[in-house]
């Protein structure tokens, strides 16, 4: 068995479903698996396009026999060499370029100037159109190039006398619209568009300025995608046969290398002028009209499975969505990968790494469900998926939200097939953004508490935070009748210490007293509450055992002084809570603090003897 993958574009586009449904179909005749990475093409300038270009990146890390590449569509915005670049970092054994060649791989290549030639060619020999406007893709692009060239070609080998107005689109359908309104200043008959999407744009712009196609203006454009047959009138195009290249490339995986031309086919409709050389097409009408109904009747159900995730705020909470969602069909087979610390910030999405390390958040493959397993990205789902399924056709998404990612999906053809996997991947992009913006809100509470309970100079608890901590125990040891000990605790001599030495020692002095505090007392609660002052609470302990926790602290100063330069030196006061004398946590401290006091002045009169 060999395992291939695929670089296409999302197949929300009609031609990038038809390479991956073909192929597809290839593969289960076979025994071999193959990954479609679909993402957008590199350095899209629409809109957010370009970061899903990062789903691409984890093919560098995949153990894969041979790739296909969707070479012209990834390649729209950017020169070839940059694609080149990027597919030289993968260790592959095959690589098979589609429309456009790679350096080093095999190819399957369409005629772009034949094809474009034999179009402008009908357009000349069949029409009396003497005044051309071209609507043009991306400059860089090699295929928008040779289309260009083949029509050039044509009109200057004519006799006709002809004038040409080009402007440069991006591919999209807005392109054509905005190019159109500046055609039409130029008066032109016919508009010939690098690609159908662009031609789209042309109807749109027609239809505002009240004009006729193809009586007042003409259109052809390229690529005869399904919305083709349905502009008014249909749209005269040329066809690629996506299916052709599809097997095509996957031939050449298989019988290990090899190159071929295809010559796409010119389809008359009625919008350059002819009527239809497709005869009927009532049937491809409504099949394509029953498809859109389709995506009307499912608008309920991508509202309810939107509503459905609106609520999560935890990774819990989404499993458990997931899984109601996912239940209603065994069929499916979906897994989500999240990196294992978080969102990762895109910077320059063909330069982008995946980390090592990736975690199955949610599994489901026909009723069995996993969740939060580690993998190494390097097996790019964990083994007990592979084990476990008997798919050999998976989709690869990227998770992401404008310049975020959050990881990627993994689905069987027959989950992303159904008209809501679109959605869902929307939903779940929205829904990882609000938990991590959900987590991030709650760890800067964590720190606004952190700050106001905690001393910054020992990170031990403050006052306030004592307070927080200790008042609600001592409600329960007044209800459970238990005993619980506060001492209060004083650093000797710290005045002098900051007045002889400077306050940088002093401050070194309170660290080290607060450190073996909290060490001795380390099942307890310390808190620093003054500047030289701590208070130590201390559960279940009663006056002997508070007793002897004095005077073992006397040796544990000893034990530290041993490796200080400035001699430490603690008194302690200490105070056993009393339910029917102690009303609340003050009335304890100041006893503690004057058993305290009461002890320093003992001792001061020992020493003045």
């Amino acid at each position: 068995m060999k395992n291939y993958a695929m670089m296409l574009l999302s197949t929300d586009d009609m031609f990038g479903e038809a390479l991956r449904k073909r192929i597809s179909e290839l593969v289960a005749e076979s025994s071999n698996r193959m990954f479609f990475f679909l993402g957008k093409p590199f350095d899209s300038p629409v809109g957010d396009e370009r970061y899903n270009s990062v789903i691409f990146n984890l093919m560098k890390h995949l153990p894969m026999d041979g790739v296909i590449v969707s070479a012209g569509a990834l390649s729209t915005y950017v020169t070839l060499d940059v694609l080149e670049n990027f597919i030289n970092q993968f260790n592959m054994l095959s690589i098979v370029s589609l429309t456009l060649p790679l350096s080093g791989g095999d190819a399957v290549i369409n005629d772009n100037v034949k094809s474009s030639y034999k179009m402008t060619k009908h357009l000349l020999d069949f029409h009396d159109y003497r005044k051309f406007g071209y609507v043009l893709g991306p400059s860089s692009n090699i295929e928008v190039n040779d289309r260009y060239t083949g029509f050039l070609k044509a009109v200057n080998e004519s006799e006709k006398t002809v004038e040409i107005f080009d402007v440069e689109g991006d591919f999209s359908r807005g392109a054509g619209y905005r190019a159109t309104l500046k055609l039409l200043e130029k008066d032109v008959d016919v508009i010939v568009c690098a690609n159908d999407r662009m031609a789209l744009g042309v109807f749109d712009a027609a239809k505002e300025m009240n004009l006729t196609i193809p009586d007042d203006l003409a259109v052809v454009g390229f690529d005869n995608i399904e919305q083709a047959k349905l502009t008014n009138p249909p749209l005269t195009t040329i066809d690629q046969n996506f299916r052709s290249i599809a097997e095509e490339a996957y031939h050449i995986l298989e019988n290990g290398g090899g190159s071929c031309t295809l010559l796409p086919e010119l389809v008359i409709r009625e919008s350059c002028g002819c009527k239809s050389t497709q005869g009927n097409l009532r049937q491809d009408y409504y099949r394509i009209k029953d498809k859109y109904k389709e995506v009307v009747d499912s608008y309920v159900d991508i509202v309810s499975l939107a509503a459905s995730f609106n609520h999560i705020n935890s990774l819990k909470e989404l499993n458990e969505t997931l899984k109601q969602y996912f239940s209603a069909s065994n069929e499916k087979e979906f897994y989500l990968c999240l990196h294992p610390e978080g969102p990762i910030q895109i910077e320059n999405p063909t330069d982008f790494n995946y980390p090592e390390k990736m975690n199955l958040q949610f599994g489901y493959s026909q009723g069995s469900i996993w969740e939060n397993i580690e993998f190494d990205l390097s097996d790019g789902l964990p083994d007990i998926v592979f084990i476990n399924t008997k798919k050999r056709v998976f989709l690869v998404y990227p998770i992401s939200l404008q310049d975020k990612s959050f990881g990627y999906i993994v689905a069987g053809s027959n989950t992303v097939d159904t008209l809501t996997f679109s959605a869902l991947r929307g939903v779940l992009s929205n829904c990882l953004d609000r938990i991590y913006i959900y987590d991030q809100i709650s760890n800067y509470n964590n720190q606004l508490k952190e700050y106001a309970f905690k001393d910054s100079l020992t990170g031990l608890y403050n006052r306030r935070g004592l307070f927080d901590q200790v008042e609600k125990d001592l409600d329960l040891n007044k209800h459970y009748k238990e005993t619980s000990a506060i001492f209060y605790c004083d650093v000797n001599g710290l005045k002098q210490v900051n007045d002889t030495y400077g306050h940088g020692t002093g401050d070194d002095l309170i660290i080290a007293a607060a450190n073996m505090l909290d060490e001795y007392f380390h099942e307890h609660l310390v808190a620093r509450v003054g500047g030289d002052e701590f208070v130590v609470y201390s559960r279940h302990m009663t006056k002997a055992e508070a007793d002897a926790k004095v005077q073992e602290l006397s040796s544990m100063t000893k034990a530290v002084n041993n490796s200080l330069d400035i001699k430490l030196s603690i008194s302690v006061g200490c105070c056993i809570y009393d339910r029917d004398r102690h009303n609340s946590l003050s009335e304890l401290i100041d006893e503690a603090d004057m058993n305290l006091y009461e002890m320093k002045k003992k001792r001061y009169k020992t020493n003045k003897k």
